[in-house]
């Protein structure tokens, strides 16, 4: 974009405004948006209650953004990768969308407005689609299926070029599931379901959530984790009640906690995801370091 005018910038092509789409960065491509829901503008009341799915690519590069592609299967709240070895990007899991329906009510998905139930709840309906698509040419493949889940937390592991995913939610219930997908063969392996005994070797377990955030560290191997939107389970009544998680620290440790919500604090978590899988209460100075 350098030597550019203002003008030219300005009437370039460029990704609509979206959300619930992938924001990746390739070292071939630049930066990679894909899919996610659009804004629909009313006549005269606005942004309404409706969104559309997206089924784009965009890609910056210093040449401004271009369109990959435009033949996705529409995408949304999922998990996404970009294997620069291969030059892929891989879309999993999200909301099962159509190109012409849609997406009704979104805003019930982040106020924790849910019902989720055996027998059927509210939730959006979600898929286990995976496609992967060409950062060469845009050519979109299908990649068999995957977990069905909608709003995990997603990290990538680039050393060890797998995606990692955190909770989020099906069409039943929210999970604390953690998944891996390798991303040479696409093979996916179900790290942790629900952290029990030797997984949670401080006893304390992680809610059932969606909607989570995660990093990983290339140096240990670990992954921080930023609760979401987290449910208590009443079994006898199979029902889902909105909750949060604040634990005592061990004797001499710090609770590393999320209080950027502002009505309360969150605890954090930090999980190492190989085959022997521990997921433990994030703690100053045992880790990870603050500052």
């Amino acid at each position: 974009m350098a030597g550019q005018t203002k003008t030219e910038l300005l009437t370039q092509p460029t990704p609509p405004a979206r959300i619930g789409h992938a924001a990746l960065y390739s070292q071939t491509r630049g930066l990679c948006v894909a899919g996610g829901l659009r804004f629909e503008l009313g006549d005269t009341a606005g942004v309404r209650a409706n969104m559309m799915p997206t089924d784009d690519l965009w890609c910056l590069s210093g040449d401004g953004w271009e369109q990959l592609s435009n033949q996705l299967a529409p995408w949304a709240f999922g998990a996404a990768a970009i294997d620069d070895l291969s030059g892929k990007l891989v879309l999993a899991g999200g909301l099962q969308l159509a190109k012409t329906s849609p997406v009704q009510n979104l805003s019930k998905v982040w106020r924790g407005k849910l019902k989720f139930s055996q027998t059927g709840g509210t939730t959006p309906p979600v898929s286990s689609t995976v496609q992967v698509i060409n950062l060469v040419n845009g050519a979109v493949s299908q990649a068999g299926k995957g977990p069905a889940l909608a709003a995990m937390a997603t990290a990538h592991d680039r050393a060890g070029r797998r995606m990692l995913t955190f909770a989020g939610f099906s069409n039943t219930a929210p999970t604390t599931e953690m998944w891996s997908l390798d991303l040479p063969t696409m093979k996916w392996r179900l790290v942790a379901e629900n952290w029990s005994g030797d997984k949670s070797p401080m006893g304390a377990r992680p809610l059932a959530q969606y909607g989570a955030t995660m990093g990983f560290s290339d140096a240990n191997k670990s992954l921080l984790i930023v609760p979401g939107v987290q449910f208590q389970h009443d079994a006898s009544a199979d029902k889902w009640s909105l909750t949060f998680q604040i634990l005592n620290p061990a004797p001499g440790r710090t609770l590393v906690i999320d209080a950027c919500r502002g009505d309360r604090a969150t605890l954090m978590w930090f999980a190492k995801p190989e085959s022997s899988a521990t997921i433990v209460p994030a703690t100053v100075g045992n880790n990870i370091s603050v500052g």
